[in-house]
């Protein structure tokens, strides 16, 4: 789970100030498509004139683009699908969700059970080129290094017999079209590095790592999806690269291909638009998610493809789009003759609950649901009478900041325009803070930290800078109100106040990518330094003492309104959300519990200490779809 206020490589990519794709092609320059206007107009209609290349001359094939995605699967959001490939022969899909794996046939809907050892939980990868064999990811419910779940790569078969482990701490696993290989992504919580094994697990060597891309943070790349090319001598795969800023700031994007020893590295596209789905067909394509409209932040991707020349694994021609629906894309998988597609598509927008606190008997009551809405709401503050929250939401096509009173159902608007996030209260509680960037998901970007009154006027500019990832004022009459921004790789906290902008330097953490919060009476920062360790520092001494949390993966937390302790977000060894409640000793207790298929982004205390918001990522519509001649 990502940390609170920061956007990590694997979340929705924001918008670019650019609306065109950024194209390298066999001259290793920039192209966009040409009569640009009368490219759009003609795909606004629907149509597109796809030229077919055969033996003996050229064909020229009207097709009514975008396609239709035919539902396959019909899961409810209480079981959501976590996969879905399809075999090589397009005969049948494999799928899994909470329940277990299940392979159904696409011509009868009949649909059938995997038989798997008990408590054998598994997403399917790929399927091996016989048709008979499944890469599939074994998630072990045991705490790894660096999260919740040790994962693994294992092989089945169709004729049933034990599983067979191929690697462990691996995922991401794909089949070379051969058989013969696995390319796959060692140490899962990284996901930095990209490496190609024997299909039986030996012989494991890297084929090259994520770039870091210095721009105002240093921080290294991540590399997910990944597939091979159809000779098998390439792989593609799309690399992330974080950009500094809070929810929802995301980060940027390149889809790049490689030979499969580490040679002739090439860089296809640089879009921050496009998805976590990849797969290369055998006319030479690469497809790929792309969410299409460059102005709104509704999170819908369609499935677009790109010509490659395999031998050098350069782009032939401009990206065409093929089907565009609601919803992201988890996972593409098509047919060994290139014919039959199956997309996986995912939802589970960000709402906000509200939980109650029963002083008699200790404990949070059942969180209600606050936001109606189907889009992404993420609340980071209590105003300070604590009857309403702040949260943003992308629910009219673009990012605005909402106050609702917690007794109401709908909420008002008080500020919008480009880039905004992260929400906070002034010191009095009379001014709402916010960031404000021009172009959220471009590098270069300084973000603007906002002012604007509670009760109704213009907002002003505090300060400017770049990097900024957080910043939080303590209640009045405690004085400070801080920020952080990361130099390189280093996060620097420094002081603030609304009329003179940006003040001293506070203190530097090295290696600074991590989450913090200030207690309400301004006296300690609480650091969370990585998956299992916090740092408490008293500010007016600058005295710090580190506690470890050992059987809790962790990435975020709030003070509590005592300011004794802090609310974070966690998991059982079985994947069970839950919001934790730390002492600065580093005992820890779970005060609410949730159920397998949510997850909990944060819990926020109102000041009166009554109630507390929640954060929680809730399935919608999560099934696979299918898509014939493409």
């Amino acid at each position: 789970m990502p940390p609170r206020g920061l956007r990590t490589p694997t979340d929705t990519a924001q918008n670019r100030s650019s609306n065109r794709f950024r194209t390298k092609t066999n001259e290793n320059r920039e192209e966009t498509p040409r009569n640009q206007a009368n490219f759009n107009e003609f795909l606004g209609a629907g149509f597109l004139i796809r030229r077919v290349v055969e033996k003996h001359g050229v064909v020229v094939n009207f097709r009514a683009y975008p396609l239709t995605e035919r539902r396959i699967t019909s899961n409810p959001p209480e079981a959501p699908l976590t996969g879905a490939v399809v075999s090589p022969d397009g005969k049948y899909v494999v799928y899994s969700d909470p329940t277990g794996l299940y392979l159904r046939q696409l011509s009868t809907g009949e649909t059938r059970l995997w038989s798997l050892p008990k408590s054998f939980l598994v997403w399917p990868d790929c399927w091996f080129p016989d048709g008979a064999h499944l890469l599939v990811l074994r998630i072990d419910g045991q705490p790894g290094t660096e999260g919740i779940w040790k994962p693994s790569l294992y092989k089945l078969s169709l004729l049933g017999g034990e599983p067979q482990k191929i690697m462990d701490d691996a995922a991401a696993g794909v089949v070379s079209p051969d058989g013969t290989r696995i390319a796959y992504l060692p140490n899962p919580a990284l996901s930095n590095e990209l490496w190609v094994m024997d299909s039986d697990g030996a012989n494991s060597r890297k084929v090259v790592s994520a770039a870091t891309r210095y721009h105002q943070v240093s921080m290294p790349g991540k590399i997910y999806p990944l597939v091979w090319s159809p000779n098998g001598n390439r792989l593609a795969y799309v690399e992330h690269h974080f950009v500094a800023g809070p929810d929802p700031v995301g980060p940027t994007f390149s889809l790049q291909t490689i030979g499969r020893n580490g040679d002739s590295p090439t860089v296809v596209l640089d879009d921050p638009r496009i998805g976590p789905a990849l797969w290369w067909t055998p006319d030479g394509r690469i497809l790929f998610a792309y969410r299409e409209d460059p102005a709104g932040k509704q999170n819908n991707y369609g499935v677009y493809s790109i010509r490659i020349d395999e031998r050098t694994g350069k782009a032939t021609g401009s990206p065409q789009p093929i089907t565009q629906a609601e919803g992201g894309i988890s996972g593409l998988s098509a047919t060994a003759d290139g014919k039959r597609l199956v997309v996986w598509r995912t939802n589970a927008p960000t709402e906000v609950f509200i939980t109650k606190f029963d002083a008699r008997n200790h404990q949070w009551k059942e969180p209600r649901r606050l936001t109606l809405d189907s889009n992404d709401n993420i609340a980071d503050a209590w105003t300070l009478d604590s009857k309403a929250v702040l949260f943003v939401s992308n629910r009219n096509g673009t990012w605005k900041l909402f106050k609702q009173n917690i007794a109401e159902t709908t909420p008002e608007v008080m500020a919008e325009g480009p880039g905004i996030s992260l929400p906070r209260l002034s010191a009095d509680g009379t001014q709402i803070l916010y960031l404000s960037a021009p172009a959220s998901a471009d590098v270069s970007f300084p973000a603007s930290l906002m002012s604007k009154p509670l009760a109704g006027g213009p907002p002003r500019q505090i300060l400017q800078g770049r990097g900024i990832i957080n910043f939080q004022c303590a209640q009045a009459p405690s004085p400070p109100c801080i920020f952080s921004r990361l130099d390189g790789q280093t996060l620097v906290f420094s002081s603030f106040d609304l009329e003179h902008g940006a003040g001293r330097e506070l203190l530097r953490i090295p290696n600074g990518y991590t989450n913090w919060s200030l207690s309400s009476d301004g006296s300690k920062l609480a650091i969370f330094l990585d998956p299992h360790r916090i740092r408490f520092v008293t500010l007016a001494t600058a005295a710090a003492h580190d506690v470890t949390v050992k059987d809790w993966p962790l990435s975020n937390g709030d003070w509590a309104a005592n300011g004794h302790s802090v609310y974070m977000p966690s998991g059982t060894s079985k994947g069970i959300p839950v919001i934790l409640e730390v002492d600065q000793a580093g005992r820890a207790k779970v005060v609410i519990e949730g159920s397998a298929n949510i997850g909990f982004a944060c819990m926020v205390q109102s000041p009166d200490g009554l109630n507390g918001l929640l954060l929680e990522f809730i399935p919608a519509e999560n099934n696979a779809w299918i898509v014939d001649n493409f």
